[in-house]
């Protein structure tokens, strides 16, 4: 019976004494391992953090796929900011007596068709004294779209190019002017008379004759030697070396009217204003 005793006293010392042990090492081991305990607990939060900042989203979510689609994290309130767009500088102008928008896109160097769009203008032709233009700045040409280049007597009608910018006259080079515009009002009469001058040559193949409602002539593979000239008839014809016909059954210029020519690259080559 003491034997019993005794042994059930060594065992009460053995746990005792294995439970201070214990005690002992984990109070050393949070003391000296603190730091690492709160290292892995930041590494644990990373990950989370990272993939709040973007989410790769398949395709058929975002319509793309492989899109980075940034998100806000858990908790916070997501804000965005409407996008600005930028538009040109335009400056106002006060319409005088005797103005036209012709004179008036020439004084400001820029195109009349920039001023119809610019101010909805639903007639060109018609300003009254004292209203407000927006004028564009001369720089804000579009650019122009590839036009076809039609048969030998094909009537064309596209929609206009926007004049970028008005060719300066080079001394020397072969140059096509707007000579006169002959029977404005009459179709059986009406016809648009061009003339190359300087030396040389220039093919008219892509060129275009505009009026400021937006009919569009395109020129057929045509060239105008030095010195030469041509007619451009807005009624229907069999187009010949000199005579050159729309196809059209109305007759297209007005008094008053700016007739715009326009080179293969769409630059305003030059512009004549129906007496």
């Amino acid at each position: 019976m003491r034997g019993w005793k005794r042994l059930l006293y060594y065992l009460m010392i053995n746990v005792l004494v294995s439970a201070c042990t214990v005690l002992v090492v984990l109070t050393i081991w949070n003391r000296t391992h603190p730091r690492v305990s709160e290292e892995s607990g930041k590494a644990a939060e990373t990950p989370q953090a990272v993939s709040l900042a973007g989410t790769l989203t398949p395709s058929g979510t975002s319509g793309e796929a492989g899109i980075l689609l940034p998100t806000a994290p858990i908790g916070s309130t997501a804000t965005s900011s409407p996008a600005t767009a930028t538009s040109p500088a335009v400056q106002e102008y006060h319409v005088q007596s005797g103005d036209t928008l012709a004179d008036i896109a020439d004084r400001f160097g820029v195109s009349i068709e920039e001023l119809v769009v610019l101010n909805n203008l639903a007639d060109p032709n018609r300003l009254d004294v004292g209203q407000v233009l927006l004028i564009p700045s001369a720089s804000s040409g579009s650019p122009t779209s590839p036009t076809r280049v039609p048969l030998l007597g094909e009537a064309t009608e596209t929609v206009p190019p926007s004049p970028t910018a008005t060719l300066p006259a080079v001394i020397g080079q072969p140059q096509v002017v707007i000579e006169n515009v002959i029977g404005a009002g009459d179709l059986t009469t009406e016809r648009v008379l061009l003339k190359c001058i300087g030396s040389g040559e220039i093919s008219l193949a892509g060129w275009q004759l505009m009026e400021e409602d937006g009919q569009v002539y395109t020129f057929p593979q045509f060239t105008l030697f030095e010195g030469g000239a041509v007619n451009l008839h807005t009624k229907a014809g069999q187009s010949t070396v000199v005579d050159l016909y729309w196809g059209l059954g109305a007759p297209v210029w007005k008094s008053g009217e700016t007739v715009i020519l326009l080179d293969a690259q769409g630059n305003v080559h030059a512009t004549y204003r129906v007496p």
